[in-house]
């Protein structure tokens, strides 16, 4: 047995196994420092832009009160300056609160709000990424009330202008005055709350990001360490290594049944493992043999293929794969062999030899084989569908004119024919309608079958259907004088089915009903509701069937042979009832007493009453 060929790593990759993890350490550790640094400057630089907005509010609750006591419009100029900062600050957070972000009008309003410039992107990124986080969440509901405080202050502001401007009396200006007293009282608790939620979050971020950065460290370390380890460790592993591969080769060969060979590069000498000697017809045990006396074993219009593939492996292809036929003694078909080889490395191994593996594929090639004979068939049976189709539309043509020229003379009431003539253009109706009926049954077995046929179920009332079945088989019913006792309940069953299909379902069930009936004879149906079925029954008490006769009564061309000399019929009626049934989502079943009658069950999927769709 050849030892599989293990590679030794390259020096490139020990080297890598040793400074990548330092180099990664020192990247995620950089980075990590960073993120913090980053971080809680954005928080300072939130509670630096705190203080201005307390500051600013101040100052415009002062100048109202100088405002109100003045009436000095620059008084009131100051205070709308005031209000500039709290209001740059609003549209920014607005900013960052929007789905589509503006970078560029988020920093304008910051740096209207009194921001520095280089605080500004930290800002906006601790907001994106952490302002709706539980951590922050205080915070940012406390800014959002300072901001409907601060809109409450300006209203209240320009009230207060336009007292002033009306010259109101002084009780009114109190009362603005008083307002606006509450106001700044409830914007300094905002600040507060605002303050004391941002220093909890900044304690906390620092917190976490210290412990995430030790506990960064700790693990890069410790990865670092392991994989140093391992790669320093990996030439102790590659014998070991080699040593599981082998016996990991042999299971393989075991369990796929292969079989080891090796040939010497001039082909003069083959040695075999004991199973690859019993595939070739050899005794089972290993064995060394000429490569002529193997060679002799295989087809001849084989042999030029293995010496052109062995020419090939030992140019320096990596890999030949071929299947030959082998002859062994005792069986009269050649056995089919796949064999794959190759050079082994030549490394490890420097001898200018071919080793591989040969197994059994005799199976898969007949099974490759079987399948191309059942494509085949079912091109030919495609073909042959096709055919019959257009035969089908061809015959109708003429078939018809045959048809309406003899139902012309047959209703030809001024040149009446003689009753013998008569009767002779009644038998070209009688054959030509079921010549008829045949072409139509094939067309519609060709169509079933290519899957051609369109099925638009839609909820229908079971009895309109069946109603309308029974007027198109009148005629049969009183040619084979048959009654119907119709027992289905109009305005009850509802199904899910395509109306036109399954009156076509049963107008072929109620004919084979006349059809196979006892003159004096009765059909009955009825109709039950199941969980989620109706199920249709349609029973006669006519010459029934045989076990067998039942079996084989939903296949094409099936026919009964006691009765197929006594009814016209193609065998077909049944089996496209059959398609189309489960095409709508339903089943059709029979059974049958020979000399009783038969009794067809159609269940067909169950439609919600119009009550209920209401």
């Amino acid at each position: 047995m050849t030892p599989a060929s293990v590679r030794r790593p390259p020096a490139w990759r020990l080297y890598l196994y040793v400074l990548a993890p330092s180099v990664v350490v020192v990247t995620l550790a950089g980075a990590l420092a960073i993120t913090s640094v980053t971080l809680l400057g954005a928080v300072r630089a939130y509670v630096g832009g705190e203080s201005l907005w307390s500051k600013a509010r101040n100052e415009a609750v002062q100048h109202l009160r100088d405002y109100a006591a003045s009436h000095d419009p620059i008084d009131y100029a100051l205070f709308e300056q005031a209000l500039r900062v709290p209001l740059g600050d609003r549209r920014a957070r607005e900013g960052m609160s929007s789905h589509s972000l503006d970078t560029a009008a988020i920093q304008q309003a910051f740096r209207e709000g009194g921001n520095h410039p280089d605080d500004i992107d930290g800002m906006i990124t601790l907001f994106r990424h952490f302002g709706s986080r539980d951590l922050f969440k205080d915070s940012l509901a406390a800014w959002e009330e300072g901001d409907r405080l601060i809109a409450q202050l300006q209203a209240k502001g320009q009230a207060l202008r336009m007292a002033v401007m009306r010259g109101s009396a002084p009780a009114d200006m109190r009362a603005i005055l008083q307002d606006i007293r509450e106001i700044n009282t409830a914007l300094f608790q905002s600040e507060i709350r605002f303050s004391a939620n941002l220093a909890r979050a900044s304690r906390v971020t620092e917190n976490l990001l210290t412990g995430s950065t030790l506990l960064a460290m700790a693990a890069l370390s410790l990865a670092g360490y392991v994989i140093m380890r391992r790669g320093l460790m990996r030439q102790h592993r590659y014998q070991q290594t080699l040593s599981r591969a082998n016996r990991k080769l042999e299971l393989a060969v075991l369990g796929a049944r292969m079989g080891l060979f090796e040939l010497s590069a001039d082909g003069g000498i083959v040695t075999l493992d004991a199973h690859a000697a019993a595939l070739y017809g050899l005794a089972e045990r290993a064995i060394t043999l000429p490569g002529r006396e193997l060679m002799a074993r295989v087809v001849p219009q084989d042999r030029s293929l293995a010496e052109q593939a062995v020419k090939a492996a030992l140019a320096g292809e990596d890999l030949f794969r071929l299947t030959l036929r082998v002859m062994v003694p005792g069986q009269l078909q050649p056995r089919y062999l796949e064999t794959i080889g190759s050079l082994p490395d030549q490394d490890a191994d420097p001898a200018l030899r071919l080793i591989g593996v040969v197994r059994d594929v005799t199976q898969e090639q007949h099974q490759q084989q079987l399948s191309v004979e059942r494509d085949a068939a079912e091109k030919v049976a495609h073909s042959q569908r096709q055919f019959l189709s257009r035969l089908s539309h061809e015959l109708r043509t003429p078939l018809n004119a045959i048809l309406g020229f003899a139902q012309l003379l047959s209703m030809d009431r001024q040149h009446a024919l003689p009753p013998t003539q008569q009767k002779q253009v009644e038998w070209i109706l009688d054959s030509g309608q079921q010549l008829l009926k045949l072409v139509e049954d094939v067309l519609d077995l060709s169509k079933v079958e290519a899957g051609e046929i369109g099925i638009n179920p839609s909820p229908t009332e079971l009895s309109g259907v069946v109603h309308a079945s029974l007027v198109l088989v009148e005629a049969a019913l009183q040619r084979y004088e048959v009654t119907v006792v119709n027992r289905i309940a109009a305005q009850r069953f509802h199904v899910m089915v395509d109306s036109c299909r399954l009156q076509q379902v049963l107008v072929n069930l109620l004919s084979n009903g006349c059809k196979y009936n006892r003159p004096g004879g009765h059909i009955t149906l009825d109709a039950v509701e199941e969980a989620d079925q109706i199920c249709l029954v349609i029973a006669d008490n006519g010459v029934g069937l045989a076990p067998e006769d039942a079996a084989e009564l939903f296949h094409p061309f099936r026919r009964v042979q006691a009765m197929s000399a006594k009814v016209e019929g193609s065998g077909l009626g049944l089996y496209i009832v059959k398609q189309l049934v489960e095409r709508m989502g339903g089943s059709v079943t029979v059974s049958s007493e020979l000399n009783v009658g038969s009794r067809f069950t159609v269940r067909l999927p169950k439609a919600p009453s119009p009550s209920m769709t209401a």
